[in-house]
């Protein structure tokens, strides 16, 4: 999911520099991750799944 998230911001070219973001729906994390090498802050994530 996460490599989703990285052509989306290298092509809408996107600075997530510093910025506090939210990850509804995170499952595994990717775009958490994903979100924090590109230099959010901090990502808070939110799920309602479980065992995954």
């Amino acid at each position: 999911a996460g490599y989703k998230l990285e052509a989306a911001i290298q092509q809408l070219n996107v600075d997530a520099s510093g910025k506090i973001a939210l990850d509804s729906g995170l499952s595994t994390g990717g775009f958490t991750d994903c979100l924090l090498q590109h230099g959010a802050s901090f990502v808070y994530g939110v799920d309602v799944g479980y065992g995954q």
